[in-house]
């Protein structure tokens, strides 16, 4: 009888404990976007601060959320999607605040009516990442990326990079 009725506890204790845990989301934590600047587009996540002595964990696209738990030492301890907790670096994560999207559209005084994306703020040594023409729009990921460029993320290609800031015409939030 005993055994039954520890069984009994355990299991409503299990069934009390389960819940929450399933309840475990991002949305309960400081919301940061991935904003990795690799030329890939993504970040990966450790088990450790470290990604020498860090297991990788898998990687997360830009633009992905995480929930921020703490800070230490240049990385963040964050809960994810995919239901891990684990360490992404500081770099590679913008607070959800500083990065609402702002939309502007390419506006471009060019006869052709068009300007280029970079992979790099400058069209001297950035590598050409495609045109966009006048009217498209443009996210603004860090409008201070550069003096004369802002990065962004194209809306119709979901392509990264930098575009120069007299391109750009502000449409909205």
């Amino acid at each position: 009888m005993k055994k039954i009725v520890s069984l009994l506890l355990l299991a409503a204790l299990l069934t009390a404990l389960i819940p929450s845990a399933l309840a475990d989301s991002i949305y309960n934590y400081t919301l940061y976007k991935v904003m990795s600047k690799s030329p890939n587009g993504y970040c990966y996540q450790y088990d450790q601060p470290s990604s020498t002595y860090g297991r990788n964990l898998g990687r997360h696209k830009n633009g992905e959320l995480v929930g921020v738990i703490s800070y230490t030492k240049g990385w963040y301890y964050v809960y994810c999607s995919n239901g891990r907790y684990g360490y992404i670096p500081e770099k590679a994560l913008m607070p959800v605040t500083r990065s609402q999207s702002v939309w502007y559209v390419v506006d471009s005084e060019s006869p052709r009516g068009y300007c280029y994306l970079y992979s790099e703020p400058s069209s001297t040594y950035g590598r050409n990442l495609g045109r966009y023409n006048n009217g498209e729009l443009i996210e603004i990921i860090d409008w201070d990326a550069d003096e004369n460029f802002a990065y962004v993320r194209c809306g119709s290609t979901g392509e990264y990079g930098y575009m120069g800031k007299p391109c750009l015409a502000f449409w909205g939030y």
